[in-house]
């Protein structure tokens, strides 16, 4: 959000731009600006108020648990939730300092998959590994299908000119490697030699 904020206000153009171009503090204003765009977009007052009242904490007394719940719901990061609660006045500089060196992982990690490493995920049931990839191939059945022969045509320059493998040939024409080899390989090495 805070990089959507410079593309919509900071547009290098006289014609576009709402701000009076002139001071060397030009840049913080613009930072200041994105920042305070962002903050509101994703964390606004309000969804403070409701995040307060839905899980029940005190600010001047957030626990590790209440942190990592903050961030679970919210589903943004803690610093962003506390420089918004700082903003509106919820919390101190004080209070947001000490709630900004709090490590809430552990706890996070019982809330929210999100938080969990790819290893750790891939050992809940929700990230166990897709079925093999056996389990998905299809048999095509007896019947004949014929393919256009411009398609055959260019599927063989492909791996003439080195732009696929025989392997991945024979898979776009739907036919087992050997069966390829065996009804192509006059047709590729004539051309080779």
């Amino acid at each position: 959000m805070h990089e959507l904020a410079h593309a919509l206000f900071d547009i290098e153009s006289d014609a576009a731009s709402i701000d009076y171009r002139n001071t060397a503090a030009e840049p913080d204003m613009k930072e200041a600006r994105a920042e305070a765009f962002a903050l509101e977009s994703l964390i606004s007052r309000e969804m403070l108020k409701h995040l307060q009242s839905m899980l029940g904490f005190k600010w001047d007394a957030l626990s590790t648990q209440d942190l990592a719940s903050l961030v679970a719901y919210a589903q943004i990061e803690l610093k962003a939730i506390l420089r918004s609660a700082r903003d509106h006045g919820f919390i101190d500089s004080v209070a947001f300092e000490s709630y900004s060196l709090i490590s809430i992982w552990d706890e996070l990690k019982q809330l929210s998959a999100r938080a969990l490493t790819t290893d750790e995920y891939r050992r809940t049931s929700i990230g166990a590994p897709p079925p093999s990839v056996a389990i998905r191939m299809t048999t095509i059945p007896s019947r004949s299908l014929r393919l256009p022969v411009s398609y055959i045509a260019r599927v063989l320059h492909a791996v003439r000119e080195g732009v696929i493998t025989e392997a991945k040939a024979a898979e776009m024409l739907m036919m087992d490697e050997d069966v390829f080899a065996e009804r192509f390989s006059g047709e590729l090495e004539a051309v080779a030699a």
